[in-house]
């Protein structure tokens, strides 16, 4: 016998009644064997016992952890007879109800639709149709509104195109009928545009249209003169806020520009780095738009996001892209024809 072997028979731990030592764990640590409330007999260890750890049967510790009884389940699935509507009225995810169920024995095989339900469904179809309780129908069969109305399809009871006897006396709500008895939503009924407005209109209509008839090189024209207005206010590149790669003002090395990722905020910091320690003059952020003579469609322009001034004075230009797709790479291709990029 150990020295530390201490018996636990006859004592009492929660729930739980030591009744013998574990004839098959004698050895220390010690096994005993206990009866629970609930009648269940297993084997524990000494020290879970004594320690407190174990004070019922894993049936018993299940039961009060549950967070939904049994009986609310069955309650939910008699009346809904349906797993995931019963998981949203209990706050439990379907999987959980469903093995739950199928533990109980509520819920044992799929609730195929048999031949009976056929047949019960071809004797009654028709006269609760008629009367507009389908409802009632598919409640009593256990099934959706919309399943039996699908099977009805399937079985040839029904047609799209029917007549439907209780919408014989509905009268839609038309709306220049209502806009008789109430006033308009935008209190412009009976109103009409002045001849300014409608002038106003034309001259919109004619310039759009005139556009769309010009010649490439006058369309040309009047996208790079959009371009330059955009780039001289600053709103050359979109804000697009709802993204990952984080666009914003920033202030470095003195310097408080716009960056569009936090990718060229960093490249930023690493060429002010380098201008600290004397490997580069200068650097510029966005410094200037290279414009396209003789292209018309496409890409016309290029907006390089650095230009460095190398210690020998030569102006080279970096780009940081994220993704390199076939527009970009026609820019940098057709300004690299010009300057170094």
């Amino acid at each position: 016998m150990h020295p530390k072997f201490k018996d636990l028979t006859g004592l009492t731990f929660g729930k739980l009644s030591v009744i013998a030592l574990d004839p098959l764990h004698s050895k220390y640590p010690q096994k005993f064997m206990a009866k629970c409330e609930c009648g269940s007999i297993r084997s524990y260890f000494s020290y879970s016992l004594t320690s407190g750890g174990t004070q019922n049967c894993k049936s018993c510790g299940y039961k009060n952890s549950q967070k939904v009884s049994d009986d609310r389940l069955i309650e939910s699935y008699n009346k809904l007879h349906n797993v995931w509507k019963v998981a949203d009225e209990v706050g439990l995810c379907g999987q959980s109800v469903h093995e739950r169920l199928s533990k109980i024995g509520v819920q044992t095989k799929m609730n195929y639709f048999t031949d009976d339900d056929v047949f019960y469904l071809r004797e009654h179809y028709t006269t609760y149709l008629l009367k507009g309780k389908l409802s009632e129908l598919a409640k009593k069969m256990g099934r959706s509104k919309t399943f039996i109305c699908i099977q009805a399809k399937e079985l040839g009871l029904t047609d799209i195109s029917r007549k439907k006897k209780l919408l014989e006396n509905f009268k839609p709500n038309i709306t220049k009928e209502t806009w008789l008895h109430r006033p308009h939503p935008k209190s412009n009924l009976g109103k009409h545009p002045s001849a300014e407005t409608r002038e106003k209109m034309s001259i919109s209509n004619r310039a759009s249209q005139l556009r769309t008839s010009l010649d490439v090189d006058k369309r040309a024209a009047i996208t790079k003169k959009i371009l330059e207005t955009k780039y001289k206010n600053g709103t050359f590149a979109n804000h697009r806020p709802h993204t990952t790669w984080k666009s914003g003002w920033r202030e470095i090395g003195g310097k408080k520009k716009y960056f569009r990722s936090r990718w060229e905020a960093n490249y930023a910091r690493y060429l002010e780095f380098l201008k600290g320690n004397n490997q580069i003059i200068d650097w510029q952020h966005e410094p200037k738009v290279f414009w396209f003579e003789g292209i018309k469609r496409g890409c016309v322009s290029y907006l390089p996001d650095f230009s460095i001034t190398e210690k020998s004075g030569e102006v080279v230009y970096h780009e940081v892209k994220g993704w390199m797709d076939d527009r970009s790479k026609t820019k940098i291709g057709r300004a690299s024809c010009r300057e170094r990029v």
